[in-house]
């Protein structure tokens, strides 16, 4: 599909990172950190041409490439820094109230945990359950999630008693 797309689209066209966005994906789960985050680099490179700094897609983008990068052992503060631009983003144009927020929160809670810094996890998670608990109450499928990881850390943490 990548053939077909770029005789139809430039490699500089938002349709044909929609297909790198596929391979990078592919490539992900199967195991093969390396070339998911080559294409995930390429896709952010154009996007950053295309759609300028401060687009909304550029917060997925980053996101994926810090959780790559935690993957394949590449720079931790690299990452870390992508989540946080990718936050900074999301607030800008959506809004610190806002799913998506409250999403890219439980992202880097994840990130948080798989490095071990438990208490910046669970500071993402309380103010992503917040964030869910004022727009869909406390019997969501996303509290579940939070709670979950919460379980996790406390479990991580030989708290067995709050898992």
């Amino acid at each position: 599909s990548l053939d077909i797309t770029s005789k139809n689209f430039t490699e500089n066209s938002i349709r044909y990172t929609e297909i790198l966005r596929t391979l990078s994906a592919l490539h992900k789960d199967l195991g093969d950190y390396k070339k998911a985050l080559e294409t995930e680099n390429q896709i952010f490179k154009t996007q950053v041409a295309v759609l300028g700094e401060g687009h909304i897609d550029l917060a997925a983008t980053l996101t994926r490439l810090a959780m790559l990068q935690l993957y394949s052992g590449n720079d931790i503060q690299m990452a870390e820094r992508h989540l946080l631009k990718a936050k900074g983003i999301i607030e800008r144009n959506i809004g610190a109230q806002s799913p998506a927020y409250a999403d890219q929160l439980m992202s880097m809670a994840n990130f948080y945990i798989e490095i071990k810094k438990y208490s910046i996890a669970d500071s993402c998670l309380q103010v992503s359950k917040s964030i869910w608990e004022q727009k869909v109450g406390n019997k969501h499928i996303k509290i579940a999630e939070i709670y979950f990881l919460k379980g996790s850390i406390a479990v991580l943490t030989d708290n067995h008693k709050t898992a």
